[in-house]
Formats: C-alpha cells, structure tokens, sequence
C-alpha cells in the first residue's frame, strides 16, 4: 500500500508539473491532489486501525494471561484450603474419640471407686469386730437371748459387731416376716 501511495504521488506531482504548464487542468489537477491525499489518509486510517487491533490484541492476550494466573492461584489456595479442612475434620474425629475413650475410662474408675470406697468400709468393719471385747459381747448375747428386750440390745449388738446398713436391713426383714409386726428398734 505503501508503494501504491508513492506511485500515485509521484505520478500525481508529474501530472501536477504538465497541468501546472497548462492553465486549463488546473481543476483536473485539484482534484489529483485531493484523491491523493483521500488515498493517503486512508492508508494512514487503515495503518492505524490495524496498529489498534494489535494492540487491543496484545491487550486481549495479556488479560487473558493473567485471569488464567489468578485463576490458577485461587485453584492452588481453594486445594490448600480444602485439604486443610480435610485435615482439621480428621482431628476432630480423633479428638471425638479421644473424648469418648476419655469419658469411657471416667465413668470406669468411679464405678471402681465405689467398689472400694465399699470394701474399705467392710474392713473398716472387719477390723472394728475384731477390736470388740468378746467378753462384753458374750454378755450382751446373753441378755439378748434370755430376756424378751430385744428391741434395745438389737442396736447395741449391730454396733459392736460394725453391721453395714445392708445386714440390717436384711435382719429387719426376716423378723418382720417371723414375728409379724415385732420391731427390733
């Protein structure tokens, strides 16, 4: 287009030179000059829009280019986020477990706590029986089985001989069942 441009100018500034000579092509010769210049400015518009489309082109391709970046990073961050999730899931269930486990052995150790916290009280009672004077225990055995009083040597006997509240419920209820409404209190 170039090359067509200098032929045409060329061409033009020689038949300018003959018209310039000649009075009567001086019109013809403005009218040369203003297709000249229609054809240069239309070769400068046609350069500048393809200069416009490589440019929006160039525009295109960069924008594109980094909204595959961005979109890249925040594919990297949203994996990196999920398997920080996935990770945090799995220690929740580990310490759900842990708890429960926790709570397992808990509910073990005070059901052997009052086991024995029980079988103290039984040698607690144990070693008191033994500490009693059999002699003082032979006596009130005596009064017990002789004398019709039993509702006032009960308690002193269940006292020295360290009843758990068990036994003397049991005793209660087996003299209840023989004698009826006869009370050892």
């Amino acid at each position: 287009s170039k090359l067509a441009l200098l032929q045409s100018t060329s061409s033009s500034s020689s038949q300018s030179n003959l018209l310039d000579s000649d009075p009567s092509s001086s019109s013809q010769s403005n009218e040369n000059t203003t297709i000249t210049n229609n054809n240069e400015d239309e070769t400068t518009n046609n350069n500048d829009e393809q200069d416009n489309n490589i440019k929006e082109n160039t525009f295109i391709h960069e924008t594109d280019s980094v909204i595959k970046n961005q979109m890249l990073h925040f594919e990297q961050v949203r994996n990196r986020k999920e398997e920080e999730l996935k990770s945090a899931r799995k220690n929740i269930e580990d310490l759900k477990s842990l708890l429960q486990e926790s709570q397992d052995m808990e509910h073990l150790h005070k059901i052997q706590e009052k086991a024995l916290k029980e079988e103290i009280k039984n040698l607690e009672r144990n070693q008191n029986r033994e500490n009693a004077n059999l002699e003082y225990l032979k006596n009130i055995m005596v009064k017990y089985m002789v004398s019709n009083n039993h509702e006032s040597l009960f308690p002193v006997i269940s006292t020295i001989l360290q009843f758990s509240p068990e036994e003397i419920e049991q005793i209660k209820k087996s003299k209840q069942s023989v004698l009826g409404s006869w009370s050892l209190w």
